[in-house]
Order: C-alpha cells, then structure tokens, then sequence
C-alpha cells in the first residue's frame, strides 16, 4: 500500500493526494476519473484509457501511483466508494446545469467529504503529541504564505483565546525573523496545503538552528515541507473537483486548527476565565448595553 493511505481511502483521495506529482499522461486519466466518477466504475481499465486520451501502459503506472496492486484492487475500491454514504456525482455535468440548489448539494458534499477524509488522517496523526508541545510551549509561532498567512493568524488568535502564548505574522519575512528568537522550548506551526514553499523552507530552517519543535498542516506529508517537519497533520483537500487548478479551500486547515483550540480549551484551567474576561474587555465594542436597551423598549 502506498505510504501515506489508509486501507480506506477513497480513490477520488488518492488522486487528489497524488496528482500534482503525476506525469502529463496519468493526469489525464485522473481528470477522466474525477469527472465522470459514476462511469468509471463499470469500464474496463482499456476502456478508461481510451476515453481519457492516455494509454494502457499509463493506465497500468496510474493504478500503481494510486497505490493500488493492480487494475481489480482499484474497481474493488471504486465498487466500495460508490456504496458510501456520501454522494458521488460527475462534476462536469453539475455545474452545467442552471440548478442552484443541486450544485450547493454537491459543493456541501464535497466539503464534508475533506473533512471526512480529515479527520480519517487525524486518527491515526500526532494530534495528541502537538497539542502537548503547544500546552508546554512558551511561545507557539503560526506561519504560512499566500492565503494562508491569514489562516495563520486567525489560528494564533484562537489558541490565545484558550490561554497559550501564540502569535502569526503578516509576512514570511517576518515569521523567518521571529522564528530565530525561538527555543527548544518553542513550536513553530506551519500551515501549508501543497507543502512547498521556499519561504517557509527559510522559517523552518531557522527555527531548527535555535531548536524549536516544527509542526506542519499540510495535504503533502511526502512534500519537502512535510520531511523537514518533526510532525506532520495530514489534511485532504477536494478543490480540484469544484474548481479544477484553483486552490482556495481553508476548510480542512480551519477544522484541524478548531479541533486543536478545542483540545486545548479542555485542558486548560483558565481558559473559561479568559473567555469571560475577553467577553468583558469586548463588551463596549459590540455596545451590548445598547442592544439590551434596545431589545427592553421594543
């Protein structure tokens, strides 16, 4: 089995984990595949080569890049992955209709599938052991690139609001910066889908000089990223069957950074105190007093 899938990940997982590393021929194939997923499952493996464009060779290197043995463990995968409760359809067909409501049926599907698929990744993760180093560490430092530098942020604020010291900065440079005053005592938390990037290659490095523990978030474990990491969470991401080469989605990140906060609120005994006292301090701010005039005279 390929490194990296359990036993039951779907096929539309596989490829989506995989397919930024597949050669030209194979992509083909894997955008056959997650088109026309209702199909597929009852063509041959030639029949799916033709209809791709690619060929039978291609079709053989494809099956074993999803790490399948062979050509029956795959439609065995594709027979299970169709009895699944989550709904399947061919996306090509979906977003050519003019039916609003069956293309927020399908979207809304996707979406619970990445964090399906998620949190299938987190079972089996490190998830306890980051939240250990996060409630032993003095700071814990959140960094990315792109929009997930936002992301970042947004994660240093929640695991502030549960009483640890965390902070995220607006620029790599500035995350290359901060993580040269790290300790072994520290956590640096990468957040990064693809796993690639040479500026956080940069914040990593420098956090490994002072001995900071480094923490990625990322669909790539096997990425350069995920090898430089002491610990990877793994996430999967579905953009390609909404958007094809666009990638936007923050939703499996934002539920691995929620589930943390949530794993931290637990075991922290001041975190009910600092919300309350954060509810006070906001209190001016979102003029609850007027509203509670407001709601007493209407």
């Amino acid at each position: 089995m390929r490194p990296g899938f359990t036993n039951d990940a779907s096929v539309t997982e596989r490829i989506l984990a995989t397919y930024d590393g597949l050669p030209n021929s194979e992509r083909l194939i894997a955008d056959y595949v997650l088109a026309h997923p209702n199909a597929i499952a009852k063509m041959s493996a030639k029949e799916i080569a033709l209809s791709s464009g690619s060929s039978a060779a291609s079709m053989s290197r494809f099956v074993k890049s999803l790490g399948f043995s062979g050509f029956a463990e795959l439609s065995f995968a594709l027979e299970r992955d169709g009895t699944a409760s989550t709904p399947v359809e061919d996306s090509e067909s979906i977003f050519s209709r003019a039916n609003l409501d069956e293309i927020i049926d399908f979207v809304l599907a996707v979406k619970m599938e990445e964090l399906a698929a998620t949190a299938r990744h987190l079972k089996t993760s490190k998830l306890s052991e980051v939240v250990e180093l996060i409630r032993n560490a003095r700071l814990t430092i959140f960094a990315g690139v792109g929009n997930s530098i936002s992301t970042a942020q947004n994660a240093a604020f929640k695991i502030t609001q549960t009483g640890y010291r965390a902070t995220a900065c607006s620029t790599s440079d500035g995350s290359s910066l901060v993580a040269l005053t790290l300790s072994e005592e520290d956590v640096l938390v990468l957040i990064s889908t693809t796993g690639y990037s040479k500026r956080l290659v940069n914040v990593v490095e420098n956090a490994h000089k002072v001995g900071a523990s480094v923490v990625i978030i990322t669909d790539k474990e096997d990425s350069e990223l995920g090898r430089l990491a002491d610990i990877v969470l793994k996430t999967s991401t579905h953009d390609r069957l909404l958007t094809r080469n666009l990638r936007f989605s923050q939703n499996p990140i934002n539920f691995v950074i929620e589930l943390i906060t949530v794993l931290l609120y637990h075991s922290s005994t001041d975190a009910e105190e600092l919300a309350r006292i954060f509810d006070e301090n906001m209190f001016f701010d979102k003029d609850l007093s007027k509203t509670g005039d407001s709601d007493a005279t209407s």
